[in-house]
């Protein structure tokens, strides 16, 4: 006796934590039943539908199946009601005959429905009909049965753009509709001082002018900012999804006055020589066009294989073009007739300068052994001879400078006249030859048919 009285004790304990269970779980059910039951009177058919669903899990009754399927007409979603009323009568009610008719009439009206194929781009995007306040359909690709109305569907997407399209629909019409999803693209925010400038991004047409704000593939992106009588700006960014319509990535830049600039044609030879300005790559010869730089002084620097290499600075003009010619020389090529000619020209010019500037000294020095000879203190005494070789030495120095200077530059003259276009062939050929002279050189040329 005493061994079935424990058992006996034992079975009560262990139900009474089951019984509290079920008694909560009834409790629980009952709760969210009577809110499904106020949020369905209010027309708040999603809350009812969610209240209604969370009731049945906790305590499964066919009541609940029943309604859920009252929630699922209401808002014209007949497939489910049916899905739910059939389930319903799988539990064979007392009211089974009057469900029956309900679901006889509603296969017959859904007869009468547009058959819509919805897919999506990419798929997965959940659908509404009508309202973003009712339950969902499904999740695309789906097909729905909707009345012969006009409805608006509304497609939503993680990451993606809401879109919504409206259809017109015809009793027992066929109709397949694909949408495209676009992607939520990071956004940029882009202001300038001063306003109004144009902002293209890569190499797309330009999205508009600041103050800006805009969507962007995510990764790095090259933003042009650009505004008449400012220098253009170009600044990288780097967009992530970080960067939304409540924290856009902000680019804020200050425009800079644009410096005048002028046009610059280099023409080279030989082709396929390598052309820099100002430390910098422009392309390899010959040039695609003029090139477009600021004013003032570029170096230029023209580089080739097997070639001296040539530098020189040029100065370019506001709104005018300016052109330079650059011929490559090759080590050990002979100098041309042309660029010797310039070069003893110079030494002559030079040389007939200075006997300018001797001449000068030498009057000055002349003055003053006058000077000295009108004076008793200075006349006949060492610093009249001193003088007077002083003058003697600059009047030499005068008259050299100055013979010497005009016989290289007439040389020099002489040679550019035979380098001309004019000039022997090479199969002729000329020569010039320079040799002291009384007073001063003789140049001497020769030609060669």
């Amino acid at each position: 006796m005493t061994r079935i009285f424990a058992f006996s004790l034992a079975f009560c304990i262990a139900l009474v934590p089951t019984l509290a269970s079920a008694d909560d779980a009834k409790d629980r059910a009952k709760a969210l039943f009577l809110q499904g039951r106020e949020h369905y009177v209010a027309g708040r058919f999603a809350d009812a539908l969610d209240a209604f669903e969370q009731a049945n899990a906790v305590k499964p009754h066919p009541v609940m199946l029943f309604n859920i399927a009252q929630v699922y007409e209401a808002i014209d979603d007949l497939p489910h009601a049916l899905a739910r009323y059939d389930e319903y009568l799988a539990s064979k009610p007392g009211d089974a005959k009057e469900v029956q008719a309900k679901v006889k009439a509603l296969n017959e009206r859904m007869a009468t429905w547009a058959e819509v194929t919805v897919d999506s781009t990419p798929p997965g995007a959940t659908v509404w009909v009508a309202s973003l306040d009712l339950p969902p359909r499904g999740q695309t690709p789906i097909v729905l049965r909707l009345p012969p109305v006009q409805l608006t569907l509304i497609f939503q997407l993680d990451r993606h753009e809401r879109v919504e399209r409206s259809v017109a629909l015809q009793a027992k019409q066929k109709v397949s509709l694909a949408v495209a999803m676009p992607p939520i693209l990071p956004v940029v925010e882009v202001t300038t001082e001063p306003a109004g400038a144009r902002v293209s991004v890569g190499d797309s047409a330009a999205p508009g002018v600041t103050p800006l704000r805009f969507g962007a593939q995510s990764g790095r992106q090259r933003l042009r900012i650009e505004l008449e009588g400012f220098e253009p700006v170009d600044r990288e960014v780097v967009l992530d999804e970080t960067h939304t319509q409540s924290q856009p990535l902000r680019v804020d830049v200050q425009l800079d006055r644009a410096i005048p600039r002028g046009q610059l044609v280099i023409v080279v030879d030989p082709a396929g020589a390598s052309v820099k300005v100002d430390g910098q790559v422009v392309g390899t010869a010959p040039l695609a066009g003029p090139l477009t730089l600021k004013q003032g002084l570029h170096r230029i620097e023209v580089t080739a294989p097997g070639t001296l290499p040539y530098s020189e600075m040029v100065s370019i003009q506001p709104n005018a073009t300016t052109e330079t010619e650059v011929e490559l020389d090759v080590p050990g090529k002979p100098t041309d007739l042309k660029t010797v000619s310039w070069i003893v020209m110079g030494v002559g010019g030079a040389a007939v300068v200075g006997g300018g500037i001797a001449a000068i000294l030498a009057s000055s020095a002349h003055g003053d052994f006058e000077d000295c000879g009108g004076d008793a203190g200075c006349a006949r005494t060492q610093e009249e001879v001193d003088l007077a070789d002083d003058v003697r030495s600059k009047a030499l120095a005068t008259d050299v400078l100055l013979g010497v200077g005009v016989g290289i530059a007439a040389a020099g003259a002489a040679l550019y006249f035979l380098s001309g276009d004019d000039a022997p062939s090479a199969s002729g050929g000329a020569t010039l030859v320079v040799a002291p002279a009384s007073g001063g050189l003789m140049g001497v040329g020769r030609f060669e048919f």
